[in-house]
């Protein structure tokens, strides 16, 4: 296997992860479209496709990182992280992720001054 055959199949692995943990929102957004309110429908369900884009986006993040470290981990032979510390990784993920969400969000409801 070459790099470039490597660097995809890792590329897809990890959106398959991310898709997979935001099953829910996924299916949400589906339900959105084919039962939602027509309200809903007929902004194509800008809230439910937000919420699973940015939650896909967490999450690929975040499973790349712990591949990232697993690799350190295969290639020093020794440990880096346990599983306590693997799930502190993914959580500090997702804050830092909240968190420049909340940052964006605030810079884009912030008042303009007129130059």
């Amino acid at each position: 296997m070459d790099v470039l055959e490597g660097y995809k199949e890792r590329k897809a692995q990890i959106g398959k992860a991310a898709l997979e943990n935001c099953a829910e929102e996924q299916m949400d957004w589906n339900l959105c479209m084919k039962s939602g309110e027509w309200t809903s429908r007929m902004t194509m369900c800008r809230k439910e496709v937000q919420r699973f884009e940015r939650c896909y986006m967490t999450q690929a993040v975040c499973v790349f990182f712990l591949f990232f470290f697993s690799l350190f981990s295969f290639f020093l032979s020794v440990p880096l992280y346990s599983a306590d510390s693997a799930i502190l990784l993914v959580r500090n993920c997702v804050l830092m992720a909240d968190h420049d969400h909340d940052k964006k969000k605030a810079i884009a409801q912030s008042p303009r001054i007129p130059l």
